[in-house]
């Protein structure tokens, strides 16, 4: 009778392991989702910057002498501040493509500093640094 009982707990562990297996792997999988959205915003946000960049860098690159300005429009084009101002609209400044990305990064990652970190290849101290500077601004 005492071996009896010892088979029912022994069977009873044995499924209670096999249950937190099966629930371990549905959290990895959940996880590993997860980075996978994360990623594909990452890559989603860099494919929209770059290929802001692209648009115009290849025309000027290939064309290069065609679209250099001639001595007289150079002169009329007027002061540095102008010309920024111009495509101020079309480029963000990099410190809000940063902040954005990992806002990005910690949303896919279920408000996880640690994960988002790894999304982003960074220390998680450095995400810490840059959230702590944000809220001092």
């Amino acid at each position: 009778m005492f071996e009896g009982k010892c088979d029912v707990v022994a069977v009873a562990e044995e499924e209670l392991d096999k249950q937190g297996q099966k629930e371990s792997q549905s959290e990895v999988i959940r996880a590993i989702r997860d980075v996978d959205i994360a990623i594909d915003q990452i890559r989603e946000s860099f494919s929209l910057i770059f290929g802001m960049l692209e648009d115009r860098g290849h025309e000027w690159i290939d064309n290069y002498e065609a679209v250099q300005p001639s001595s007289s429009e150079n002169h009329d084009e007027g002061k540095i501040e102008e010309l920024t101002s111009r495509h101020r609209s079309k480029v963000k400044p990099l410190w809000l493509v940063e902040r954005e990305a990992i806002q990005s990064a910690i949303a896919a990652s279920g408000g996880s500093i640690t994960r988002a970190a790894v999304l982003l290849e960074v220390a998680p101290s450095t995400l810490y640094r840059k959230l702590r500077s944000w809220e001092d601004a």
